[in-house]
């Protein structure tokens, strides 16, 4: 949404200015033919995911010993997915509360949104049924839809059109918000804090409704 960003990767302005510029693989993918060179990080070795769990053994004030069981099985079984970064983090966390571990990204994701859902229940006092009812499926419903319209925020009015309490879908943990204030207006954004916690909820959604999910797979 930065036009003056654009218009410098294009070389409408400044055209004689070296730029270098860092982004996820998928944002500048239209742009890369700009580029004198494209540098890309696959993921990490794995020097550096050792590094990665020794950092977040000694943020969570914990001896890098009892992460040993997770250490052991990233020389085999779970090497691929330790090579994203996010992925080991959230394989640290959920590693940290159970002593569990994932061999896929599906378990990891549905181990972590069992435990989102268990913590949100304890914050507001609900059972986990209430939580998916009133607060998960809307939010689910409302991320397909922002997905299918090519959105990855939602705001106040989406929640309003579906009857949600917005502060109480904050309690999730899904979404952060952000309030930008102009000379005229304060206008508030939820967003994901990564995208595929959009495509999580959205393919959560579709397989709950099924006549929704037969018309979107028939789509063009």
């Amino acid at each position: 949404s930065n036009t003056l960003l654009m218009d410098l990767i294009e070389r409408k302005v400044l055209k004689h200015a070296n730029v270098v510029i860092t982004s996820r693989h998928n944002y500048l993918r239209s742009k890369l033919k700009y580029f004198d060179s494209v540098l890309t990080v696959s993921g990490y070795d794995p020097e550096h995911q050792m590094q990665h769990i020794q950092r977040f053994a000694e943020h969570e004030n914990k001896p890098l010993s009892s992460f040993q069981p997770l250490i052991d099985r990233m020389k085999d079984q779970i090497k691929d997915l330790c090579s994203n970064p996010l992925n080991l983090t959230l394989i640290c966390l959920l590693f940290m509360e159970d002593n569990n571990l994932m061999n896929t990204r599906f378990e990891i994701y549905k181990s972590l949104h069992h435990f989102i859902l268990q913590k949100a229940g304890s914050r507001l006092d609900l059972g986990l049924d209430e939580v998916e009812s009133s607060l998960l499926s809307p939010l689910a419903k409302l991320s397909f839809v922002a997905f299918q319209n090519g959105n990855s925020v939602l705001k106040d009015a989406d929640f309003q059109a579906e009857s949600c309490d917005v502060k109480k879908v904050l309690q999730l943990g899904y979404l952060t918000q952000k309030t930008t204030i102009s000379r005229f207006d304060a206008r508030t954004r939820y967003s994901f804090p990564h995208k595929t916690f959009l495509e999580f909820l959205c393919a959560r959604y579709l397989s709950e409704t099924k006549e929704q999910r037969k018309s979107w797979m028939n789509q063009p």
